[in-house]
């Protein structure tokens, strides 16, 4: 709200801790010429891979994307929330250039305060369904490089952003001695790159799989046979025990590994529902 009375905004910033070094009072830096947010809210980007060899891991995917986008408007309902299929990561920075421009340029909203991708995942980070049009690092050339991650323009916000890898291993324990894995995990990897800057990038530590839960992983029957639904989340767990009893039977979720330029800052379970 703006007083033409006295020149002044007599309400807060509702983001007003993601810019310490402003007043809670300014809007838009206090240059309107040049910047524009009618909401005062942020941007969220959530992309998932389409086309997978696996059908069920098309359904999964976009159900978890959709999944923590329902989690977010719960929590906020005035954030703005785009969610995307892409089969080709090589064309996953124009896809993220095209939202930041239109949705935090043209139509008003703020920077990105959560970034994540729901895909097939390995050492060498999320895997697409297609051959990247881009510098891949697998020998599939299915995965980005660090270097074209680093390429990434993704305006986050000042302070609290997120970054969410949920593919399998993006973010290896690194204290599992038992499956030793050669140089850094991918999160703590891309976490150097400058456009990672301050954000908080996770990733997970085991095998991925589909859960209702985030801090447990139970096979549903529909899970079990490709019908997934909301709420589903990726959740880290060893593959488990054979037979359909079994898969039934929760068990504990592994949390993912966060990083934050290059240093780990620890373990943690992925906001969401609860078992």
């Amino acid at each position: 709200m703006y007083d033409l009375q006295i020149g002044r905004t007599p309400t807060q910033d509702p983001h007003a801790e993601n810019s310490y070094s402003m007043s809670p009072y300014s809007f838009l830096g206090n240059n309107p010429i040049l910047f524009t947010d009618p909401t005062g809210e942020d941007l969220y980007l959530f992309y998932y891979t389409q086309g997978n060899k696996d059908p069920e891991m098309d359904k999964a995917a976009l159900m978890a994307a959709l999944t923590r986008a329902l989690d977010v408007v719960n929590s906020d309902k005035d954030d703005h929330i785009v969610i995307k299929g892409i089969s080709d990561l090589g064309k996953l920075g124009d896809n993220v250039q095209g939202d930041v421009d239109i949705w935090g340029g043209d139509k008003g909203f703020g920077k990105t305060k959560e970034f994540g991708i729901w895909s097939h995942g390995a050492f060498q980070g999320p895997a697409g369904s297609t051959p990247a049009s881009q510098e891949a690092a697998s020998p599939g050339g299915d995965q980005l490089s660090p270097e074209t991650w680093g390429n990434i323009i993704f305006n986050w916000v000042d302070n609290g952003a997120k970054a969410g890898f949920y593919g399998c291993r993006t973010g290896k324990d690194p204290d599992d001695k038992k499956n030793p894995q050669s140089g850094d995990p991918f999160v703590q990897t891309i976490s150097r790159n400058n456009n990672m800057k301050n954000v908080d990038v996770w990733g997970q530590t085991q095998r991925s799989w589909p859960s209702p839960y985030t801090n447990a992983r139970v096979s549903t029957p529909d899970i079990v046979s490709g019908n997934q639904h909301m709420p589903t989340y990726f959740v880290g767990s060893q593959k488990g025990l054979p037979g359909v009893i079994s898969r039934a039977m929760p068990t504990a979720a592994f949390p993912m590994a966060v990083y934050k330029n290059g240093q780990f800052i620890g373990f943690k379970q992925q906001p969401g529902k609860k078992l």
